[in-house]
């Protein structure tokens, strides 16, 4: 629609999602998720759509420990090794950010860019070691090595 905004195309798919309920009743299975206040949000934005929701599971998110787990998990799969003495350091980042954004902590997805920017921050520190002659050849150990020193200094590389 031309001049329309996207509260118009959201109230229009809400319409399109409660018709197309309707007409299945009984044969589909509709899931939605999200954040807990802006589900509510959604739910209420049209007075037919919360009574079609009958079932709703509301998930924790997980404590710094399990997304330790998480990270220790990803590390494995890419064949990373994380230093002995630097789970204490990430496990203090993880409560801290978990802390800091209760709302919209996105749990595992924070763990992912957390991974992505841990291995990056490496890759960069090793290829500044490439610059010097003496330190280019890498034995597969240091180069597969998440060092202490990369978690005790990442919040200052934010």
């Amino acid at each position: 629609r031309d001049g329309g905004n996207m509260k118009d195309y959201g109230q229009e798919a809400v319409e399109e999602i409660l018709k197309f309920m309707s007409d299945k009743d009984g044969q589909i299975v509709v899931i939605v998720a999200g954040y807990k206040e802006e589900m509510q949000e959604f739910l209420k934005s049209n007075p037919g759509l919360e009574s079609r929701f009958t079932t709703k599971l509301e998930f924790e998110n997980y404590r710094s420990e399990e997304l330790y787990q998480i990270f220790e998990h990803l590390c494995e799969e890419n064949e990373f090794d994380i230093e002995n003495g630097s789970r204490e350091y990430i496990l203090e980042q993880f409560k801290n950010i978990s802390q800091q954004n209760k709302k919209t902590f996105g749990n595992a997805r924070f763990v992912n860019q957390y991974f992505a920017e841990i291995t990056k921050q490496r890759s960069q520190d090793l290829a500044k070691k490439m610059n010097n002659p003496e330190n280019y050849n890498f034995t597969i150990e240091e180069v597969r090595l998440l060092p202490k020193s990369l978690f005790e200094h990442f919040k200052s590389r934010d």
